[in-house]
């Protein structure tokens, strides 16, 4: 860790995810390994803002540190949350997982995303 109040940059590649669909759809599942998400986040280092900045633009996510592991979550317009964890004790890339839990057309349509961060 580093200072309070210094702004980190984080950049994001996932490269494979877990797909699903729940009731009342039939419940449907699959891994994709050759898939591709980047995220990028601007962190309070353990502060209280932080920024996620996606394919849709920048939107504010919320910062939770707890013994090494930033956790930001993000509340979309549609309701149900997306989350991320990013192991921050040291390890080069930082390992990340990011859990999106989209509600459409009346049920969980959730995917996570496995993958890792770099610091800038």
């Amino acid at each position: 860790m580093i200072e309070n109040g210094v702004k980190l940059l984080l950049t994001c590649l996932f490269q494979v995810s877990a797909e699903a669909a729940l009731p009342p759809h039939d419940i449907e599942h699959k891994i994709v390994s050759n898939s591709k998400l980047e995220l990028q986040y601007i962190v309070d280092e353990g502060g209280e803002n932080a920024t996620m900045i996606g394919n849709l633009g920048a939107v504010e996510v919320t910062p939770l540190w707890n013994k090494g592991i930033l956790s930001m979550i993000e509340i979309p317009p549609m309701g149900a949350p997306n989350t991320i964890s990013i192991d921050m004790r040291g390890g080069r890339p930082l390992p990340a997982v990011y859990s999106r839990h989209s509600h459409l057309v009346g049920g969980f349509v959730p995917s996570q995303w496995y993958g890792s961060c770099t610091v800038k």
